[in-house]
């Protein structure tokens, strides 16, 4: 099987390729009557960031709920390009364009955990709440569950399965199809990952390193003691270290990831000069090691209020290009059938209108359309180490008298770097959604959390506003509105500003 096709042999013609979802799979049984060992393609696997369930097959049936990349249901049933799946309790179709058939491992002889190292020694979890099994297979008995962003350590391997240890010793399996391997290192749980993005030696003993500790950067010098060096600014986005000892290094790149936005190492008389530029005024708390003779220069942002040189990312929900060049609408309204994405979008722009006027540096994740996954919108911001991300959308519910207005934050204890931020992630969610209520003068759903894409890549304080209903009646009208978009973008920039205040 190749990307959903099958490579089959036919009849007078020899081999040649049919699509998957036109077919349907079935063990092969000997003469005997015994099973052969042949594995059924029972399960599909998700393989885009948000995928619309249906109540039928076709876009045109009624939206019943979403899934998430990674997540892998059972599939019932197969009908021209769509796949019926059990999502839960519920059944509803999927599109067979973004689903890769798996299968569940069969226990036999020749698929035996295995003890090399040809596997990452730990991993990552990447779905949302995933489960451990008994054994190497999908029915197995759960015996604990895991959630996204948690590390485990691997001891055995069996075929698409990881064997884990969990943080109380227990021994469980997991779908590597659900997990990342990860190299980097952490001392515990909880502790936040750091990487070394840049190693460069200055001369014998002596190296100047760039650390990536979860999206901040620190400025490491080994073989140098405290007064072999000097710190110095030009202007408040650059650091100048003078490292004393002759080097004949010479070296230019950048980090943009980091904010870094260009590093220059060059000899000047007798000592090397490191010049290190970056996208925002960084703050620096320095500590030395006297034995290792390592300097760790731990870069922050300085905190000043009000919106004058904050840099801000708006996300306008939806409106990623789909393969076939069609574009994610998003919720339809039930009445009207205004496109989520064009409200969305508006809102938006508006809201970057008025924090641009404020002083703010407002970066767009897109400007009506976007071939970005929901994680590289998210990457946006951390690359430019963006003050706070909010992102814009409209919400919809299949029940009915549902209405207001919600804003949602994430700051999972699981995850280190978004746990130290959850008074900022919560204190902004807060605010926004109190100016939201006042200027919107709908229904107050509250401050929710979720494990929503964007919330969860994010590295900096980050929020996603549901702005009011496309599924009621009264909202919609008020949506489809210019005059109601712009108290929704000035309720949303109150909150804003009143966070940075």
């Amino acid at each position: 099987m190749q990307n959903s096709w099958y490579q089959i042999q036919a009849p007078g013609v020899g081999q040649a390729w049919i699509a998957g979802w036109l077919t349907s799979v079935h063990n092969t049984t000997s003469q005997t009557g015994t099973s052969q060992n042949t594995t059924q393609q029972k399960y599909g696997k998700i393989m885009t960031d948000v995928l619309n369930v249906r109540s039928g097959p076709g876009t045109n049936y009624t939206l019943l709920t979403k899934i998430g990349l990674n997540e892998v249901h059972e599939i019932v049933e197969q009908k021209e390009g769509w796949y019926k799946i059990k999502v839960g309790e519920q059944l509803g179709w999927v599109t067979a364009d973004y689903v890769e058939l798996v299968s569940a491992p069969v226990n036999n002889t020749e698929n035996q955990p295995t003890q090399d190292n040809t596997y990452a020694q730990t991993v990552v979890v990447t779905g949302g709440t995933v489960n451990i099994r008994q054994q190497a297979v999908i029915d197995a008995k759960v015996i604990a569950k895991v959630n996204a962003g948690e590390r485990l350590a691997i001891t055995a391997k069996q075929g698409d399965w990881l064997e884990v240890k969990l943080y109380d010793g227990t021994k469980g399996w997991i779908a590597e199809w659900l997990t990342e391997p990860t190299t980097a290192t952490t001392s515990s749980r909880g502790s936040i990952l750091e990487s070394e993005v840049l190693i460069a030696p200055i001369a014998e003993g002596k190296a100047f390193k760039i650390i990536d500790s979860a999206g901040r950067p620190i400025l490491l010098l080994e073989g140098w003691t405290s007064d072999q060096y000097q710190i110095s600014s030009s202007n408040d986005n650059k650091i100048i270290l003078e490292l004393d000892g002759p080097t004949e290094r010479n070296y230019e790149g950048k980090n943009t990831r980091l904010g870094i936005q260009g590093i220059k190492i060059y000899p000047k008389a007798q000592k090397a000069v490191i010049e290190v530029s970056f996208s925002f005024a960084p703050t620096q708390s320095i500590s030395y090691d006297e034995a290792s003779k390592k300097t760790r220069i731990q870069l922050g942002t300085k905190q000043t209020k009000g919106l004058t040189g904050k840099v801000i990312v708006v996300d306008p929900g939806h409106s990623s290009i789909q393969p076939g060049g069609w574009l994610d609408p998003g919720a339809l309204g039930k009445y009207t059938g205004l496109k989520e994405k064009d409200v969305n979008t508006d809102i938006a722009f508006k809201l970057k209108k008025l924090l641009e006027e404020a002083g703010a540096g407002v970066i767009m994740t897109h400007t009506g359309q976007t071939e970005l996954s929901l994680a590289a919108r998210a990457g946006l911001a951390n690359s430019a180490n963006a003050d706070i991300f909010v992102s814009v959308h409209a919400n919809y519910s299949l029940k009915n008298n549902i209405s207001g207005h919600s804003t949602y934050y994430y700051a999972p204890t699981n995850d280190a770097v978004l746990n130290t931020q959850k008074y900022s992630r919560q204190k902004l969610a807060t605010l926004v959604q109190r100016e939201l209520v006042i200027a919107g003068g709908r229904k107050d759903m509250g401050v929710l959390t979720a494990n929503f894409a964007v919330l969860r890549e994010t590295r900096v304080p980050s929020i996603l506003v549901e702005t009011a209903f496309l599924s009621d009646v009264e909202e919609e009208k008020l949506l489809g509105t210019e005059a109601y978009r712009q108290k929704l973008a000035i309720g949303i920039f109150n909150g804003i500003k009143a966070y940075f205040e």
